[in-house]
């Protein structure tokens, strides 16, 4: 009887991780992960409150681990899903907000230039921290 169980929710875990996989965009822990290659820059910059943008280069504070997949220093390449990038990179700008914010930054922004798979057309997408709220 356990041993039902066991394969039950073994099966159900795989399911689960499929179809979060397929919806998220991010084959970390599903199926498609060997499908399709995303090659992909990310560039950063500060935007202070005179209005100003100031490029950001990452640097040492990237010895972290998983950041190394955010650096600015150059191209990068995953079979994680486009997912995973937008999460990296929403975590990175996080970080850098709470820890190396310089005191007149009003925002952080990321510009991830992607293609999936090398003959693709080249797909921008901008993400900003702290997010702007909505006025009504």
């Amino acid at each position: 009887m356990f041993r039902n169980f066991l394969v039950i929710g073994y099966l159900s875990a795989l399911l689960f991780l499929g179809v979060r996989g397929y919806l998220l965009e991010d084959t970390r822990f599903a199926w498609g992960m060997f499908r399709n290659q995303i090659n992909y820059t990310v560039s950063y910059s500060w935007e202070t409150e005179s209005g100003e943008r100031i490029q950001y280069k990452s640097g040492d504070e990237l010895k972290r681990g998983e950041p190394r997949m955010v650096s600015s220093r150059r191209s990068h390449r995953t079979r994680y899903g486009i997912g995973a990038v937008r999460d990296w990179t929403y975590s990175y700008l996080k970080y850098l907000w709470e820890e190396h914010r310089p005191e007149d930054a009003v925002s952080l922004e990321a510009v991830i230039e992607y293609r999936i798979n090398k003959g693709d057309e080249l797909i921008s997408e901008t993400y900003r921290y702290p997010p702007r709220r909505e006025s009504r």
